[in-house]
Order: structure tokens, then sequence, then C-alpha cells
């Protein structure tokens, strides 16, 4: 037996109100995560597990309430977090670009050659520090 209409969507917006507190539980703020380091391992985790739950949660409300519109909206709230989530712990804080690549960190990013502003070498001969007057 299905809820009246009026009760199916209320439901409904109360279970993605469950998926919201599910991951503000379970995660920092979207601006925490921006501001991280890109692909944080322990950020993913923690993002995996408020999908897992939410899913669950979902899942449990709508079978006990015999309701596809409560699915429908807390499944679509689900994705829509576990997306903006994701994308926000691939995103670089200093490029402000999302990185595609997998631990971006480690792929080599070098020129082949050396840049035309390279600092000059201070090597055996350079001048110490003792020899210069201040002041």
């Amino acid at each position: 037996m299905a809820l009246r209409p009026d009760a199916s969507i209320s439901a409904g917006l109360a279970t993605v109100g469950l998926v919201y507190g599910v991951y503000q539980i379970n995660l920092p703020s979207v601006t925490d995560v921006r501001a991280a380091p890109p692909q944080d391992g322990h950020i993913a985790k923690s993002e995996r597990v408020a999908t897992w739950t939410a899913a669950a949660l979902v899942s449990g409300v709508s079978l006990i309430a015999r309701d596809m519109n409560i699915f429908v909206l807390g499944g679509a709230a689900t994705v829509a977090l576990a997306w903006y989530y994701r994308h926000a712990d691939h995103v670089n804080p200093v490029t402000k670009v999302a990185n595609s690549v997998r631990n971006s960190a480690h792929v080599d990013t070098m020129p082949e050659t050396a840049p035309t502003d390279a600092m000059a070498d201070y090597g055996a001969d350079a001048v110490p520090a003792d020899n210069y007057a201040f002041g």
C-alpha cells in the first residue's frame, strides 16, 4: 500500500534531509574538501561510507513505506551528494581544476628542458656571506 501523494512527497523530502545529514556527519564541509590536497584517501573512504550508509537508509525507508517516490528522491540526493564530494576531492586547490589522473602527485610533470630563468649555480666558487659588509 503506497502513501498518499502529499505524504509520499513529504516522506521523500524527509529522506533527502536524512541523506544530507548522513553526509554532514561523515564528511567535512565541501569547502574543506576542496582546500585539501586532491584525491585524499581519507576523504574518499569517508565519502564511500556516507554513500553506502545513505543508500541503505534510503532503501530501508522506501521498503518500509513501500513507496517509490521516497526511493527516487532519496536516491537522487545520494547520487548528487556523492558526485559533489567526489568532484570536490579531485579539485587541486592551487590550479582550481579537477584532476582526472589517479594519484596525480606522482605523475611526472617536470618540463623536458630547464627553464630559462633557472637559478645560477652557487657552488664552491661563490663568495662567502662573511665578506659582505652591511650598514
